[in-house]
């Protein structure tokens, strides 16, 4: 409009300088709603921090509209027709009208949301949205409800329309999820957008309603002997069980002497009362303690893959985690993980709930800036009782070089087991639902 008024003066002929001067203003005004216009679609986020509360913006049918009126207003002054201008001022009626009307009914329009307590990655999970209407004579028609979640690779807008909210009350409308990593995710703003009656102009009104979400890593499926295959998985072990096994420790019964047993299980007191040799036998106990070492360390230059083995890695941790505080009787659990702050969480009988496990473990991400020390060093209590220790890493060599060296010093380190991320034993034994 700018250009061919500037170019042709067709306007400022016919009107003089007042139509010159508001054909310039209207075309430069809406060039510069235009450009913001089109930045706001191509960076969304910019200006997020400075909400603004309400917006305009004009649909294909809007534009279309204003194009059939602007033609019908250059035809009645070029051809100096009235009937046209009254065309002209009728659709400029009705373009109006439907600005007010959608502006009107956003007032008084609040937005409330109600997100789930814990969510499992990969499961799907629903989310309550709320609109109330607090005008106490006009409903709220056509309401389209906006969310915005954003996580560290994830960018969702998921939607709810309502279509008429009575003056005074309020609906609630639901959307599904599912967020395929774990992590943090934040809930935010809501846009609330309305076109009644006629579709021409959509008004909207941006609420700044954030929330966060935490989103857990998921859990899997133990095969049934994945104990026994433990063990074997274990791809450089620094030290050999002794003899009796590892869980050799918890009395079962009393027994008559056979050739073969140890004398030093010999009970004098019960044989002696008997006439007769009896022994102590003892069972395997399933319940000793479990410590788990995570190393959040990942090469630089990490493929999908390899980030898919740590997050294969963290449910594993997580899920021998619970199933032993599930299943287990009297046995310490223990959960360290070293990624840009070292977290320990500690389980079992009279410990820390599941929840902070599940915690900790969401907001562990990989980093190259890792080192083993202080995970040996904050654990060293925890492994005073022999337990099981395991430690998942995705550089074995270079967590049995540091294990050889310290348990110079420390000889509860000789029997941590070394267990590479993406290995087939790892995968063997383990199975993400």
């Amino acid at each position: 409009m700018t250009a061919t008024e500037l170019s042709t003066k067709f306007i400022e002929g016919r009107l003089g300088s007042f139509g010159h001067g508001t054909i310039l203003f209207c075309g430069t005004l809406f060039a510069v709603w235009g450009l913001k216009e089109m930045i706001a679609g191509w960076w969304p986020r910019i200006g997020r921090n400075t909400l603004i509360r309400n917006r305009f913006h004009l649909p294909t049918e809007g534009w279309a509209f204003l194009m059939m009126m602007f033609v019908l207003f250059i035809g009645s002054l070029m051809g100096r027709s009235n009937p046209l201008m009254l065309v002209f001022s009728m659709m400029a009626g009705a373009f109006v009208m439907n600005g007010w009307l959608t502006f009107t009914y956003l007032k008084g329009v609040t937005v409330e949301r109600v997100l789930p307590e814990r969510v499992m990655a990969g499961e799907p999970f629903s989310v309550e949205v709320s609109i109330r209407n607090s005008k106490g004579w006009l409903s709220a028609w056509m309401m389209t409800v906006k969310d915005h979640v954003l996580g560290r690779s994830t960018t969702l807008a998921p939607e709810v329309a309502f279509i008429r909210v009575p003056p005074g009350e309020h609906q609630r409308g639901h959307y599904q999820l599912v967020l395929a990593d774990r992590g943090r995710y934040q809930f935010g703003p809501v846009y609330v957008d309305t076109r009644f009656p006629l579709g021409l102009v959509e008004r909207g009104l941006n609420l700044e309603v954030a929330a966060r979400l935490r989103v857990y890593p998921r859990l899997g499926r133990l095969q049934p002997d994945w104990k026994r295959k433990l063990q074997n998985a274990t791809e450089q072990t620094s030290s050999q069980i002794a003899q009796g096994g590892v869980f050799a420790d918890e009395f079962h019964r009393l027994r008559e002497y056979r050739p073969g047993d140890d004398m030093r299980s010999i009970h004098w007191r019960t044989s002696a009362r008997r006439n007769e040799l009896m022994v102590r036998e003892h069972r395997d106990s399933r319940d000793r303690s479990l410590l788990i070492l995570v190393d959040s360390w990942l090469p630089a230059r990490s493929g999908e893959s390899t980030i898919e083995d740590f997050e294969h890695a963290l449910s594993f941790a997580a899920t021998i985690c619970v199933d032993a505080a599930r299943n287990s009787r009297e046995s310490r659990i223990t959960l360290a993980v070293k990624g840009e702050s070292l977290r320990v969480w500690r389980g079992g009988s009279g410990g820390e709930r599941i929840e902070d496990l599940l915690d900790v473990l969401a907001d562990v991400f990989p980093n190259n800036d890792t080192k083993l020390g202080p995970l040996f060093e904050a654990t060293s209590l925890d492994r005073s009782g022999l337990p099981r220790v395991l430690l998942l890493t995705a550089r074995p060599n270079e967590a049995q070089a540091e294990i050889q060296k310290q348990s110079v010093q420390d000889h509860t380190l000789s029997s941590i087991q070394v267990l590479s991320l993406g290995s087939p034993n790892l995968k063997q034994i383990f199975e993400v639902i």
